[in-house]
């Protein structure tokens, strides 16, 4: 339901900004380009997990960038799902993903948003993940769902190498 409304939000935006327009001069066009570009990551950033609201203590490599960067939690049953890394934007990316989960009881699970598609990253028998994502334009996020959890994570996402092409 949110995407349906955030969507006709940006449709009436674009169709004001359009009919404000005189697309015969380019700098005009590329101002609303850009000024939709901000407007997105901005959204985007609303659905990351404020950092006092976190188990844990993210570090993000750049200020402002939340795709990449460290976040480190120690639970104590734990239950519910925080957003650590990601927002939305025109800009595709590749991330990896990657850490150590120390399980003591509950469960906890490492869940990648993708637009629509949503994937788990599954550690091996020593809590090791490692995973590399590309992520196309629109919504991307790296979740950590909580049940029960009682014990330690630490999650790396780093930026890729085509993570700076357009």
């Amino acid at each position: 339901m949110k995407k349906v409304i955030a969507g006709a939000l940006l449709i009436c935006v674009l169709t004001v900004l359009a009919g404000c327009t005189d697309w015969n001069d380019n700098s005009d066009g590329i101002k609303i380009i850009e000024q939709v570009k901000d407007w997105t990551e901005t959204l985007g950033k609303k659905q990351i997990t404020k950092d006092s609201d976190l188990c844990g203590e993210r570090i993000l490599e750049q200020e402002g960038d939340y795709y990449s960067g460290s976040y480190n939690a120690q639970a104590e049953q734990m239950t519910g799902r925080e957003v650590i890394f990601g927002g939305a934007g025109m800009e595709e990316r590749t991330i990896c993903c990657s850490g150590n989960i120390d399980r003591e009881t509950g469960s906890i699970k490492i869940r990648v948003r993708m637009n629509e598609e949503v994937v788990y990253i599954t550690p091996d028998e020593n809590g090791h993940f490692e995973k590399e994502f590309s992520f196309e334009s629109g919504g991307n996020y790296i979740m950590v769902d909580y049940e029960d959890f009682t014990g330690s994570i630490e999650l790396r996402c780093t930026e890729g190498e085509d993570g700076d092409e357009e």
